[in-house]
């Protein structure tokens, strides 16, 4: 099920940011998980009148199960905000009610939203222990999420703020695509020529300690095997040789 693979991220590390900045994202994965429920309709479906004595057991139950459902929308919404979050929302009565407070505060149009978009976007920084592939894909998210604000980014600026963000352990890798022809600095090449560079960086650091251990117990253990161009013995090299003159 959707809901037990997207909801525990966001009660964890996904949680609605008090500054809106992850909203649209936060937004998709909460009406997922409402609609992986089957409890999404009260999002749109008003609800039924209050029953009367004259209202059907049909009614009843209708009304019944939409305040049910209303319930578990709310609780599941305020349970994935920000502590913070949770005293403005927790006014609201329905759960359209606070949807619609919520997007009405962080219009993605609104100039304070597209700002902390942005500054999200040009001061991240990949960490030394993130895997390049991953680090690409959450600077594209971002990208997305400033396109859908009405802040498109050039791909001369995508490249310049991509590479501005790697680590100081990539600045040798860095040097290596500034030498690269200028028609060679297109988005999809910068990030294909990281993502080799990751890989291989990600090689070395699995086998280059194996590898030297190696080479150290072989030279320990069993010294030089050929044999002397000077005298023709086996075990020691020319520059050993007992004989030489």
């Amino acid at each position: 099920m959707i809901f037990e693979i997207v909801y525990p991220e966001l009660i964890s590390t996904r949680k609605l940011k008090v500054d809106g900045s992850n909203f649209d994202s936060w937004k998709n994965k909460i009406e997922l998980v409402l609609s992986d429920l089957k409890v999404d309709y009260v999002l749109t479906d008003p609800k039924p009148t209050d029953p009367t004595d004259d209202s059907s057991e049909e009614h009843r139950e209708l009304h019944r199960k939409w305040l049910s459902d209303d319930s578990t929308c709310r609780h599941l919404m305020l349970g994935a905000m920000d502590d913070k979050m949770f005293g403005f929302s927790n006014g609201y009565k329905t759960t359209e009610a606070m949807m619609d407070a919520l997007t009405k505060l962080f219009d993605t149009n609104s100039l304070p939203h597209r700002m902390s978009l942005l500054r999200k976007y040009t001061q991240h920084k990949m960490s030394e222990e993130t895997n390049i592939n991953d680090h690409l894909i959450e600077m594209g998210s971002m990208v997305v999420e400033l396109e859908r604000a009405g802040l498109p980014v050039p791909e001369a600026m995508q490249v310049a703020i991509l590479m501005n963000s790697l680590p100081e352990s990539w600045q040798s890798v860095m040097g290596l695509i500034m030498l690269m022809k200028p028609d060679e600095w297109s988005l999809n090449s910068v990030s294909r020529h990281l993502g080799v560079a990751g890989d291989l960086m990600a090689w070395k650091s699995r086998n280059g300690g194996e590898d030297e251990t190696s080479n150290k117990k072989q030279r320990k253990e069993g010294g030089f095997k050929g044999n002397c161009f000077s005298c023709g013995k086996r075990g020691h090299c020319q520059s050993d040789c007992p004989n030489k003159d």
